[in-house]
């Protein structure tokens, strides 16, 4: 196969490159031929001088190219990303605002070179955040094979100063450091700006618990206007009015007090005995018998109505035959 020949143009100067095998079936074995022999670092992209239009186009297929053609190396410039801290001025109009972060992108390109650079503007460490911005980022570990190329790149960086260009690599390791970066983030939740704008509205409850149905330790709250000192004194008066014969009041003192005798029960763990003496009302037979007797009446009226008996009837003739 007969050699070729071709300018290439790399930014302001222009080389020859001879293919004594010929051009390359593809447009990466090209690329690699031309990093290669021009020593180049950097990414880039080939172009070649189309003679219709008298202009560069990017180069998709090496039957583009002929003997003495012309191809350019287009330099593909890295971002790089600055951050900067916000002064207390800031912080504040980025907390009163929606729009916490602004990117500004300045770019200069001319025929053979471009260059970028991203400035992003993101919240001090001290700032309330979900995860803080820490003031050293951490290089996280790679893959296993990654780890011993780049311990393999130092070394010979360090011997004869020879950079390492393997874009396989380079794409792994920013993935990497953008699934890092993404773990942290500039910006504070809404409950997070209430709570660093109001600071002291942040009262703890006050023994706040909501009953579920048949919750057994479910703990009600003292009746308006009455604390646990003065349940304390309506106990005691309950056990004196439960000494004497036919009390009016230990009905409604004992419903008045279910708050705290359920403290005794739950909070305290009181066994039978300390709750008797206690609370001696609550072991009265008339205290217990009343929702019995209700339920009791109930049972027989429901008894009677499905048996087809006339209720009333049926009372009074108990009545009669009871009295007599």
């Amino acid at each position: 196969m007969d050699s070729v020949a071709l300018k290439v143009v790399i930014e302001h100067r222009s080389e020859k490159l001879t293919l004594s095998s010929g051009i390359p079936s593809t447009v990466e074995q090209l690329q690699k031929t031309v990093k290669e022999t021009f020593g180049l670092i950097e990414d880039f992209t080939l172009h070649y001088l189309d003679e219709e239009f008298g202009d560069y186009f990017t180069l998709h297929s090496t039957n583009q190219l002929k003997h003495k053609g012309i191809i350019k190396v287009v330099i593909i410039p890295p971002v790089v990303l600055t951050l900067t801290a916000l002064t207390e001025n800031q912080t504040d109009v980025m907390n009163d605002s929606s729009s916490s972060a602004t990117v500004t992108t300045d770019s200069q390109t001319d025929n053979t070179s471009a260059s970028s650079q991203d400035t992003i503007i993101l919240s001090p460490h001290g700032s309330t955040q979900t995860t803080s911005w820490p003031s050293k980022i951490t290089i996280p570990l790679f893959s296993g094979a990654t780890e011993a190329v780049l311990k393999n790149a130092n070394e010979v960086f360090v011997k004869d100063g020879t950079v390492l260009n393997n874009t396989q690599i380079r794409s792994e390791i920013m993935e990497k450091l953008a699934d890092y970066m993404y773990s942290y983030t500039p910006y504070p939740t809404g409950l997070q700006i209430v709570k660093n704008k109001h600071p002291d509205d942040r009262s703890p409850a006050k023994n706040i618990k909501k009953a579920r149905k048949g919750e057994v330790v479910f703990l009600p709250h003292y009746p308006a206007g009455d604390s646990k000192e003065q349940q304390e004194l309506d106990r005691n008066q309950l056990i004196a009015e439960s000494k004497k014969r036919d009390s009016t009041v230990i009905k409604d003192s004992m419903s008045r007090t279910f708050a705290h005798r359920r403290h005794d029960v739950v909070r305290l763990q009181m066994s039978i005995s300390d709750i008797k003496d206690r609370w001696p009302a609550l072991f009265d037979v008339s205290q217990s018998g009343i929702p019995i007797q209700q339920t009791r009446e109930v049972v027989i009226r429901c008894l009677i109505s499905h048996l087809g008996e006339d209720a009333d009837a049926l009372f009074k003739d108990f009545e009669k035959l009871h009295l007599a």
